[in-house]
């Protein structure tokens, strides 16, 4: 199953990054860090509802199967997210810091602070496909352009009776896998 959750996030960041010009050149820059699978969950208060309101989202999550070309040899990290902003079932702006715990090969440690400002919210078929960008703003690879594709697998918005709702409780939780790049 995580297999095809892998296989299914790359072919949508595939087909999202060529429909906004991502697509990379001959003159591509090879990421300092890249993490190819994770998991990310995470909750919202008040829970996101049809119509647009102020939410605060906080979560954790964890990237494996990372590779560092700048020698550290990375391997895994641990993070906490934490945001707030405007949302609703069928838009988001929710800008976030994320917090990084990274370890490597040898059991050094290092940390990120990551600060996401802008991106993509896709909702093709009610799955919620998040492909943010920013920057990191302390720690290992400060100054970093970073980004980062979330695919909401529980959270099918057209059939979620949470998100039906016009006010409420509405969708308090979701979760699903993660990818990130620093470049």
């Amino acid at each position: 199953m995580a297999g095809k959750r892998v296989a299914v996030l790359t072919v949508v960041c595939g087909v999202i990054a060529a429909m906004f010009g991502a697509v990379p050149s001959a003159t591509a820059v090879t990421p300092r860090l890249a993490c190819l699978t994770g998991n990310q969950n995470q909750t919202y208060s008040p829970g996101i509802v049809l119509l647009p309101r102020d939410v605060t989202v906080t979560g954790s999550g964890q990237y494996s199967s990372c590779s560092s070309s700048d020698g550290r040899n990375i391997t895994t990290g641990s993070f906490n997210v934490s945001g707030r902003g405007t949302a609703s079932c069928l838009a988001a702006s929710l800008p976030t810091l994320n917090t990084v715990s990274w370890t490597s090969t040898t059991g050094e440690r290092y940390n990120s602070v990551m600060r996401f400002n802008s991106g993509v919210d896709l909702k093709p078929v009610g799955q919620s496909v998040v492909v943010i960008t920013g920057e990191v703003v302390s720690g290992l690879y400060e100054g970093r352009m970073v980004e980062k594709t979330i695919i909401l697998t529980n959270a099918n918005l057209l059939t979620s009776t949470e998100c039906l709702n016009l006010t409420g409780e509405g969708l308090v939780a979701s979760g699903g896998p993660v990818q990130l790049a620093i470049l």
